[in-house]
């Protein structure tokens, strides 16, 4: 709005956004996916505890942390090099708060060249396209889903399961076995490393963090399917005894 009242010429700097969606929907393994989910759980977590989650990083999922925050850093720290040798007085660059990092070190780099050194496109992706259709279809789905709920408004969730494609049939019931589960409470909890669970949560007469190990042994990261039916029974039968 600023920009409009003084005349400025206003420049979007990020790639479509369809594009981030399709190349997280299509070139993203599960596990890694999950992987983001728990770096995420522990950032969001961090308001609540006096320290910080240690580990809590997205870097610790490459394939996510590499389409979803490298590949912009590089777009948007060259559109602001684009911007800056086009003999305007003064360049304002509006930009998330984790993207500051990135975009300062390619700026300072030794090259001093932002530009991609591929284009980030859906049309040429330079990851693998993730194989295997059906029910790892719908599960990759469900835990993207989960990701940006996490890590974005709502108004961008909304955005990308308009935009995306709708998944065959046969994906359709792990998707939202995989959805639910993932949106619970218990496995929220089960993402936590085992010293911060314990300043979130404690249970009476028992660990928590045993009481959660059917949960995160579903877990894609532990070799696990994503899903469990009958662990979801359980899980929905507890949240009605305790309504």
């Amino acid at each position: 709005m600023a920009a409009f009242i003084i005349g400025a010429k206003v420049v979007h700097g990020d790639r479509p956004k369809l594009d981030t969606y399709l190349r997280l929907d299509k070139l993203v393994s599960a596990a890694d996916l999950d992987l983001a989910i728990e770096a995420q759980v522990c950032i969001n977590h961090t308001d609540c505890l006096s320290d910080s989650c240690g580990h809590a990083d997205l870097r610790q999922a490459a394939e996510t942390h590499h389409i979803f925050t490298i590949e912009r850093d590089r777009i948007l720290c060259q559109s602001l090099q684009q911007s800056s040798q086009d003999q305007f007085q003064c360049v304002v660059g509006v930009v998330g708060i984790a993207h500051v990092p990135g975009i300062i070190q390619q700026w300072n780099s030794d090259k001093r060249d932002c530009t991609p050194e591929h284009p980030y496109t859906s049309a040429a992706p330079p990851l693998q396209v993730q194989a295997g259709g059906g029910a790892m279809q719908g599960v990759r789905r469900a835990l993207l889903e989960r990701f940006i709920e996490l890590s974005c408004s709502s108004a961008v969730h909304a955005d990308m399961q308009r935009q995306l494609s709708s998944l065959p049939a046969e994906a359709v019931h792990p998707y939202a076995l995989t959805r639910e589960l993932y949106g619970s409470p218990r496995m929220l909890l089960a993402m936590l490393p085992q010293d911060h669970l314990h300043k979130v949560c404690s249970g009476w007469n028992c660990d928590m963090w045993d009481v959660l190990k059917p949960v995160r042994d579903v877990r894609l990261r532990y070799g696990g399917p994503g899903f469990n039916e009958e662990l979801l029974w359980e899980l929905r039968q507890l949240y009605f005894d305790l309504g």
